[in-house]
């Protein structure tokens, strides 16, 4: 409705986040959070896509906005549906996904 949706990047502290860390690896984090969606964490580019499928966000607005636009156009176009198992991007007003 013109309004504005929270999109956001989720990491959670996990012992392959800290070793990274530790590691001085920061560049792979990214890859990381993008595979640790069982732990409820997603990435930017996860996170634009769902709500680009559930039609919250414009595709084009997204797009610009995203990380990695072509990760982000590949996510689209798998139908990527959920950045988590668990509700960690409930929107305000709308139920849990």
């Amino acid at each position: 409705d013109g309004g504005r949706v929270c999109a956001r990047e989720t990491m959670i502290m996990n012992p392959a986040i800290a070793t990274l860390i530790r590691d001085n690896k920061i560049h792979l984090i990214s890859n990381t959070i993008e595979s640790g969606l069982a732990e409820g964490m997603c990435t930017m580019d996860q996170s634009l896509a769902f709500l680009v499928q559930r039609k919250l966000v414009d595709f084009e607005e997204a797009l610009a906005r995203a990380q990695s636009p072509k990760n982000f156009r590949a996510l689209i176009a798998a139908g990527f549906a959920s950045p988590s198992p668990k509700p960690a991007l409930n929107v305000p007003g709308k139920p849990a996904v």
